[in-house]
């Protein structure tokens, strides 16, 4: 959550036009003191809360993106290797490759 946050506090800071390494002291005070950086009750409270839920739908949009690559590369893989000692034709290996990448695509392989 570090990234998030940061970002959060980034975006803060170049919207005020402020330091953001004086702005970060202020906030390490401030949770330092009472426990949290932002009043639950605050703007920036209530911002950060909005900022850290579209932060975790994001997230796992790209862990889902990520999963999707990691098949498409399995999967070129073992097309690859199949190219190198083929039991099939060379159309055969295409026309399955084809249909392997569709489902990776999609999420099912």
């Amino acid at each position: 959550m570090d990234k998030c946050r940061e970002a959060f506090e980034r975006f803060e800071c170049e919207k005020y036009e402020a330091n953001y390494d004086d702005m970060k002291k202020n906030w390490d005070w401030y949770e330092s003191q009472f426990g949290y950086r932002y009043s639950p009750d605050s703007l920036r409270g209530k911002g950060w809360a909005i900022w850290q839920e579209a932060w975790q739908h994001q997230q796992a949009k790209v862990e889902e993106l990520q999963k999707r690559v990691d098949s498409l590369t399995q999967t070129m893989e073992e097309l690859l290797e199949e190219m190198k000692y083929p039991t099939a034709t060379f159309e055969e290996v295409i026309v399955c490759g084809v249909k392997m990448l569709e489902q990776a695509l999609k999420g099912e392989g």
